[in-house]
């Protein structure tokens, strides 16, 4: 059974999506939708019937929208997001079709929730000023949108592109090619159909803007100044549960994360049979669902003479089992070699954990001076760090009274927004 518990875009997505349906609460911005054949429909609560279910909607103006692309199947993160924000009637239904989830401004889901016509007759009103910003949150690698960005933009709509990473151009041997070939094609194209884009962090923008300058003439980029970055946040319980699903009598490392070799899980098990070679008393606890490519890893530890022991694999864990998990670790590790952020790294930070890195720029802005650093490429190096953080009375986590190092989910929504505001007003330069 794969994990609940994903660390990736499907979590990002989900947590974003929670905070801005609580700001929906008072602003208004919000309308889940499907996605099918070009068309983006409307979603009542209790649907009788395909044709009462849904309203054609010709792309309207909207603030922010996430929207998935199924292929035969319905992806994780789509599965997390219809399962918080629709009744069981409805996801059945939905399930059918290429879903999306869209927010729109104030004005225009009042029109569209006060009417019961199938069509929405433009143009939408909207306020003196306020340009419309559709925000591609989820992993959208498929062509077909791109006919409904144009659309938008057609309609003085502002399109923005969230990029999470560029490891499949960087690290192409690390990833499916199926993963590959959609990402990399529709990134390719990308340009000519954004306005701006925003990343998860400044590493990954610096990346963006180098990449565009190999890629594409002056001309055919994404200007600088429309090109920004936002921070994730950390969604764990604020407290542990007192009778916990894991617990551990010895003390332990900590990695997070699904199994696929970027993640270097790999390097991780190196180092940790240094450790248990020369009798230094810490498990391994690596919480993860199996991803791409991770079948001789899982079977070396599946046959490891420690698994179960001193190697624990877990697969089912959920955010109260996770914010136990941090806890109690004495340190959590994050050995990547590539990286669009580091969830693992603030949501440890909440926790009070300390926190060992392999040093590569984006940890290092992540994570700054409160965390120790090891090269990815070398598993002595990591023993190494390991044993100092056990013998010293210093934890590399190096926070001062209640100073915080991370963001809450709310804050990093609300930077989102705000940063997004910020490039759908400035002037491109080209």
């Amino acid at each position: 059974m794969r994990s609940r518990v994903n660390s990736g875009i499907q979590r990002v997505v989900k947590s974003i999506l929670r905070e801005a349906a609580r700001m929906d609460e008072k602003m208004k911005l919000y309308v889940p939708v499907e996605y099918n054949a070009g068309m983006l429909m409307l979603c009542h609560e209790e649907p009788d019937t395909k044709a009462e279910a849904s309203k054609t909607l010709p792309m309207p103006s909207m603030v922010v929208r996430f929207v998935t692309m199924l292929r035969g199947r319905m992806t994780t993160g789509l599965k997390y997001i219809l399962r918080e924000f629709l009744p069981a009637p409805l996801l059945a239904r939905v399930r059918a079709y290429r879903a999306a989830i869209m927010m729109v401004n104030a004005q225009f889901r009042a029109q569209v929730t006060a009417k019961e016509q199938p069509k929405i007759n433009w143009p939408i009103t909207t306020q003196v000023g306020e340009e419309p910003v559709l925000l591609l949150l989820d992993s959208s690698w498929f062509a077909g949108i791109f006919v409904c960005t144009e659309e938008f933009r057609a309609r003085g709509g502002h399109v923005c592109g969230v990029l999470y990473d560029l490891i499949p151009f960087s690290h192409p041997e690390t990833v499916q090619e199926s993963t590959r070939q959609a990402h990399t094609s529709w990134w390719n194209e990308a340009p000519k159909y954004l306005d701006s884009v925003i990343c998860i962090s400044q590493a990954v923008a610096n990346e963006f803007i180098e990449w565009q300058r190999r890629q594409f003439p002056e001309n055919a980029r994404i200007p600088e100044n429309k090109i920004s970055y936002f921070h994730l946040g950390s969604e764990l319980p604020d407290s542990v549960e007192e009778i916990a699903k894991y617990k551990f009598e010895k003390p332990y490392g900590l990695i997070v994360g699904s199994i696929e070799p970027r993640k270097n899980h790999a390097l991780a098990l190196d180092a940790f049979e240094i450790l248990w070679s020369k009798g230094v008393q810490i498990d391994l606890v690596i919480v993860g669902a199996h991803g791409w490519h991770s079948e001789a890893l899982i079977k070396r530890m599946k046959t490891h003479t420690e698994f179960g022991k001193r190697l624990i694999l877990i697969q089912d864990a959920n955010d109260k089992d996770l914010a136990t998990l941090y806890a109690d670790a004495v340190v959590a590790i994050c050995p990547s070699f590539a990286e669009g952020f580091g969830l693992s790294i603030v949501e440890a930070f909440q926790r009070g954990t300390r926190v060992l890195c392999s040093d590569i720029p984006v940890f290092r802005e992540v994570a700054g001076k409160n965390a120790g650093y090891f090269s990815p490429f070398d598993a002595l190096s990591l023993a190494q760090a390991i044993s100092d953080v056990m013998t010293s009375a210093i934890a590399p986590l190096n926070v001062e009274g209640n100073q915080r190092t991370w963001l809450s989910w709310q804050e990093s929504t609300t930077q989102l927004f705000q940063r997004i505001h910020l490039l759908a007003n400035a002037r491109a330069q080209r």
